[in-house]
């Protein structure tokens, strides 16, 4: 029998992202997400889309039947949503390339397109076969509330050639409960037949689950927000989004860092620290699990639990190690998926290249702070 823990976990990971709790962010500007639209896909099958921003690919997956960001079901058009990192889009400006696996396995270019600095919604119309069409051009978006697959938004529901659409009918009483079974019948192992019913229990927590760890505020008190932090050194970084630091003496930049922070933030480290730390105003921790996603685990529990927020130190690059083995590049998904969460700074000597998707920063003990 499939375990039902790990139906559970299956579901809790289908049920994110929630678009609901997320809109009010991206509206904002506070978070970023590309929106597309496919013209010309085969109906029988929906696309997915490959979304690359600065080196980093995602794939989109698109769908045709009336869940957000798609507003009519079975019309032929899909729709895709992807929530993408701040630290790849806070730039003067971006660039999104959009390409999809042909059915001869080759990659197949759609076109691509510059965005303007900054979060909120972005978007793409792009058409199979005509790459040189893709356009940045906005298009309205149905609600995000969440309904059963399938099922059209109520204002596609309510077009009827142009007429209101007909009141509804009165809907019937409820038929009257049955008596529950005994408990012998209802946990028997013997009971003919497979136990859907329990495996359908397990699917529906499991995504309610998803959908309430997506929805919960980053901190647990919603009244209060963090203080936000000046620019380190007066001409400094600023602590958000996701930066790497380039440096001489990569110890003395580390201690200096943390020295600034450690009064109004949570460090947690990635790789061995540097020794004679200042003593430190809040917790100073260090990651024992290389994982990525062991990482990012103790961001959201340490965003979840009410303290100060955390920021992330990687200092040292090969400490970050991919155990499932299905990471091209286990560093840059940790700082992908770790930017969306904390301030993340990678540190790395003068000869370092900096990560993908962070902004490029040196560090000079005399001359101070400058941007690459």
């Amino acid at each position: 029998m499939i375990s039902f823990s790990l139906l559970v976990w299956v579901s809790a990971a289908l049920g994110a992202p929630n678009w609901v709790a997320l809109g009010p962010e991206v509206i904002a500007g506070d978070a970023s997400a590309v929106i597309v639209r496919v013209l010309n896909a085969d109906s029988a099958q929906a696309p997915m889309i490959r979304l690359e921003i600065d080196g980093v690919e995602h794939e989109v997956g698109c769908a045709d039947d009336g869940s957000f960001p798609d507003a009519s079901a079975d019309d032929g058009v899909f729709h895709c949503a992807r929530k993408v990192a701040m630290g790849l889009v806070e730039r003067d400006e971006w660039v999104a390339k959009f390409s999809m696996r042909g059915s001869n396995g080759e990659s197949e270019q759609l076109g691509s397109l510059v965005y303007a600095k900054g979060g909120g919604y972005r978007f793409a119309t792009l058409t199979i076969g005509e790459p040189g069409s893709a356009v940045a051009t906005e298009f309205d978006l149905p609600s995000a509330e969440p309904r059963p697959k399938g099922t059209p938004p109520p204002a596609a529901a309510a077009e009827n050639n142009g007429e209101e659409a007909p009141p509804s009918a009165p809907e019937p009483p409820p038929a009257p409960a049955a008596a529950p079974p005994a408990e012998p019948e209802m946990f028997s192992s013997h009971s003919s037949g497979p136990p859907w019913a329990w495996i359908l229990v397990a699917l529906a927590a499991g995504w309610m689950a998803g959908r309430h760890r997506r929805a919960r505020p980053r901190q647990k008190t919603e009244s209060v927000r963090p203080r936000t932090i000046d620019p380190l050194s007066g001409n400094g970084p600023v602590p958000e989004g996701a930066i790497t630091v380039r440096s001489g003496n990569v110890h003395a930049t580390v201690r200096e860092v943390c020295g600034s922070l450690t009064l109004v933030r949570r460090i947690v480290f990635v790789g061995e620290p540097p020794e004679h730390l200042d003593p430190p105003g809040h917790d100073q921790m260090v990651c024992t699990d290389p994982d990525p996603l062991a990482i990012v685990g103790v961001l959201d529990a340490l965003l979840a639990d009410g303290g100060v927020p955390p920021v992330l130190f990687i200092v040292d690059r090969q400490a970050v190690v991919d155990t499932s083995g299905s990471s091209t590049d286990p560093l840059v998904d940790l700082v992908d998926a770790a930017a969306e969460r904390a301030w993340v700074v990678v540190f790395t000597d003068d000869a370092g290249s900096p990560v993908s998707g962070t902004e490029p920063w040196s560090h000079d003990s005399q001359a101070g702070w400058s941007r690459n």
